[in-house]
């Protein structure tokens, strides 16, 4: 059922938002199902999801214009998604902890998804940033994703960090340290 709704922003908010209440209401015996079900990988993917705002704002002047039609409508739906999203993969991640980190490592879901989702809002305007409410929360779902992030790189063996490393996890640290790439280039031609 889960794959159907792949496409449908409004079901997979109301997907995420039925396993946000399991966790939130203690049945972690049904959060178990989303686990044995294999949905850790699909989770994960809902993190690289974006807004129609977040698809206008990535649009370049003169370009073909971006499928906005499968972007989220509203933004602050995404974002709040996205914070129902890390919650329920923390309450995995406590509960399967060595399972997780294989699977974070060997399907790559965790690097692929971090990677759309930071180097959005490391390059682009965010949009709604002038609502309080919206702009907390981004910050908050981002530092917590850096917080899986680091959690994971810190719980597995060397080999496995090895393989984060090539899957770009040093790349995604990487992008929340450097400015924008408008002031980056800036720069570079300073110096240059």
């Amino acid at each position: 059922m889960i794959p159907m709704c792949e496409m449908q922003p409004d079901l997979v908010a109301a997907i995420v938002s039925l396993f946000h209440a399991f966790k939130t209401h203690g049945e972690l015996r049904i959060l178990d199902r989303v686990w044995k079900g294999g949905h850790f990988q699909w989770l994960c993917k809902r993190m690289s999801h974006k807004s129609r705002a977040q698809l206008a704002a990535m649009q370049a002047p003169g370009a073909k214009p971006l499928a906005a039609h499968k972007g989220w409508e509203k933004h602050a739906d995404l974002i709040a998604m996205h914070g129902m999203v890390l919650r329920i993969l923390w309450q995995l991640y406590d509960t399967y902890p060595s399972e997780l980190t294989d699977k974070a490592v060997q399907s790559d879901c965790v690097v692929k998804n971090w990677r759309e989702l930071v180097t959005f809002f490391c390059h682009h305007p965010w949009p709604l940033r002038d609502n309080r409410e919206v702009d907390d929360a981004t910050d908050a779902n981002i530092m917590f994703a850096m917080k899986f992030a680091k959690r994971l790189v810190c719980d597995v063996n060397a080999t496995m960090q090895v393989k984060l490393l090539a899957q770009g996890m040093f790349g995604v640290c990487c992008t929340l340290l450097l400015p924008n790439p408008e002031v980056q280039e800036a720069r570079r031609i300073n110096i240059l």
